[in-house]
This record gives structure tokens, C-alpha cells and sequence, in this order.
């Protein structure tokens, strides 16, 4: 178990590293005028999600690197974002939101300008997650989170709970960033694994070691 724990956090701040790195190649190719060399990397990221799911949302996003030390403030000083209202929260929003990221992006081409389109939708990320819960964003407002969404269903590598090691904590989906954990009725959890964004925490987060990467 102490084996299993230690690997699990060894992987964190592998990651943590990941998200860092690409993170300030983010800033960077934002500040020399070459962001559209993101959408390559994006791409890789989708064929890749075929495989091991949305392995781009947990480790390589900027946006979701950017949340993280805003979630962790709210929970060190004990303060709770609010809901979004019940009119937002439907599946056909992340669609609509969608459509609207590629119109733009289709709008762009044919007129032949370059907007900050990446840069700004991360600012509209901090301002969002400064105000409502982060997994309204990861689940119904980011267009690359919708299409890796659809594109990760068929992933043969997935992070799976151990119905046999689960004692049902919970500690596991409240770590959760994307509501991807959810409480069975026999009282243990499983893992949606096309909501699921591969950053590890909820593996950090449960008690027994219930939780690792296996086969689908």
C-alpha cells in the first residue's frame, strides 16, 4: 500500500512538472505571436484520447493549470464557489459553446485575421472559476474539453476503481475536478471515464488505493 501511495505521488509531481512546462509554452508561444502552434499540440492531444482519454485536459491544458492554485486557495481558506443556475447547467450548452469557438474560428480564416482567441478563453477560464465551480467549465463551457469528450469514449486505458479494494470514503469525488466520480448503489464509486481528465487526484486522494490506471 505505502508502495502504491508513494508511485501515486511520484506521478503528481511528474505532472505537476508536465503542467508547468507547457504551461509556460503556452505564455510563450502567446507572447511571440505563434499560439496556432497550440492547436498542433491539441491535435495530438485528440488522436491521443483515442487511446488513454483526455490525458491533454489533465496534464497538458493550461487552462486546467491555471485553476488548480485558485481551487486550492478557495479550499485553504474554506470559502465554497457557487452553483451555476439550473438553466446552464445542461448538456446542450457545452454544444453551443462549441459551435461558437469554431464559428469563430472559421470567421478568422475567412476574414484573415488573428485574435487571442486561446489567450482570452483562458482569462474567461479565471474568471469563471473564480466565481463558480470548476467542473461547470470542464464539463459544460470549454470547446476542447467537449471535443475530447467525444473523442476519448473509445479509449482502451482508463482510471478505474477496484470494486473489491473500495470501502466507499468518497474521498475520491471530492477531489474530483469534473464530477467524473460517481457513488453507485452498493455505495462504492466508479469513474465516467470520458468526463475523466487523468490528473491523478483522485488516486492521491483515496485511502486504500482503490484507484489506478488499467485496461477498459
Amino acid at each position: 500500500m505505502e508502495r502504491m501511495k508513494e508511485k501515486i505521488k511520484q506521478k503528481r509531481k511528474l505532472r505537476m512538472a508536465v503542467n508547468l512546462a507547457f504551461l509556460l509554452l503556452f505564455l510563450a508561444l502567446s507572447l511571440t505571436g505563434k499560439i496556432q502552434f497550440w492547436f498542433i499540440l491539441f491535435l495530438v492531444g485528440v488522436l491521443a484520447s483515442f487511446k488513454v482519454g483526455r490525458v491533454y485536459c489533465g496534464w497538458i491544458c493550461p487552462m486546467y493549470t491555471l485553476a488548480r492554485p485558485v481551487a486550492w486557495l478557495y479550499r485553504r481558506i474554506g470559502l465554497r464557489r457557487i452553483s451555476p443556475p439550473a438553466f446552464l447547467q445542461g448538456q446542450w450548452l457545452r454544444y453551443v459553446f462549441l459551435a461558437a469557438f469554431l464559428g469563430l474560428m472559421v470567421w478568422q480564416r475567412v476574414r484573415g485575421v488573428q485574435l487571442p482567441v486561446l489567450p482570452a478563453l483562458t482569462a474567461l477560464l479565471l474568471l469563471f472559476v473564480l466565481l463558480f465551480e470548476e467542473k461547470w467549465w470542464h464539463g459544460r463551457v470549454c470547446p476542447f474539453g467537449t471535443i475530447l469528450d467525444l473523442s476519448s469514449r473509445p479509449a482502451t486505458k482508463a482510471l478505474q476503481v477496484s470494486p473489491e479494494k473500495c470501502q466507499g470514503h468518497g474521498d475520491c469525488q471530492k477531489a474530483c475536478p469534473t464530477d467524473a466520480i460517481v457513488e453507485l448503489d452498493s455505495g462504492k464509486r466508479s469513474i465516467i471515464s470520458h468526463r475523466c481528465l487523468r490528473c491523478m487526484n483522485c488516486a492521491a486522494a483515496c485511502p486504500v488505493g482503490a484507484i489506478g490506471m488499467k485496461r477498459a
